[in-house]
């Protein structure tokens, strides 16, 4: 596997974004699907390849996988901040397509804590992109909980705005809200059932649930995950 490091200025965030790729020394159009990994809370774009096994697992499945920063963003197009949604979810992914030929279908995607966050919503808004998708170390409630005055943040007020919250950006960006009114999909999400508000998705109906039932809240348990997730979405088909 190629190990590529990248820094370059995207107009959605108006500033220089780092994403690590990890290539086949095929080259992409070699590879069997993209897997977007997402970061923890202003996690680095390299921290799956340093504290997971990663690279041996995406050699075996045939994977290109692609590690995006986002800083403390929850990958929304923040009220006091950049647009990291549009950058996550339109940007990167054709920029990556003209660079190295990366399929914008045929897609998986995974993430931890704000991660997760991210990843369902990519799911949930994106389906088409996306055959499957992974969350763990999750708190679903927490964009609820804030638009409600339960609890305060000045991470979660820089990302969606002071109170009263409206109600266009809790549509965009609440994933117990997306959940409720996405188009139903056949590609399953991949989910802790420890983790608060995973219930409530799976509640909705609109995708089939692959549970984990052990809780993970380290950089142990997220790799024991994401290796769980890829079993069961790639190796089923006999790519690992």
């Amino acid at each position: 596997m190629a190990l590529i490091e990248c820094r370059e200025m995207f107009p959605s965030i108006r500033n220089t974004a780092r994403y690590t790729i990890l290539m086949p020394e095929e080259g992409a159009r070699a590879a069997k699907a993209v897997l977007w990994l997402l970061p923890v809370r202003r996690g680095y774009a390299n921290d799956w390849v340093r504290y997971t096994g990663i690279e041996l697992w995406a050699r075996k499945a045939g994977l290109v996988v692609v590690m995006p920063e986002g800083l403390s963003s929850d990958f929304c197009n923040m009220k006091y901040g950049m647009n990291w949604w549009t950058f996550l979810s339109e940007e990167l992914p054709e920029h990556l397509e003209t660079l190295f030929g990366l399929p914008m279908e045929n897609n998986l995607v995974f993430g931890a804590e704000m991660g997760a966050v991210g990843a369902v919503k990519l799911a949930l808004r994106q389906p088409e992109r996306f055959k499957a998708a992974g969350a763990v170390g999750v708190d679903f409630s927490c964009v609820a909980a804030y638009a409600k005055g339960e609890i305060e943040s000045h991470d979660l007020e820089a990302i969606y705005g002071k109170l009263p919250v409206a109600e266009d950006v809790l549509e965009a960006c609440d994933p117990l809200r997306l959940a409720k009114r996405c188009a139903p999909s056949d590609s399953p999400l991949f989910l802790n059932r420890a983790d608060v508000g995973v219930q409530a998705i799976a509640d909705a109906g609109t995708h089939p649930v692959l549970w984990r039932e052990a809780a993970a809240s380290d950089w142990e348990g997220y790799g024991e995950c994401l290796k769980e997730f890829l079993e069961k979405t790639i190796a089923k088909e006999g790519k690992a």
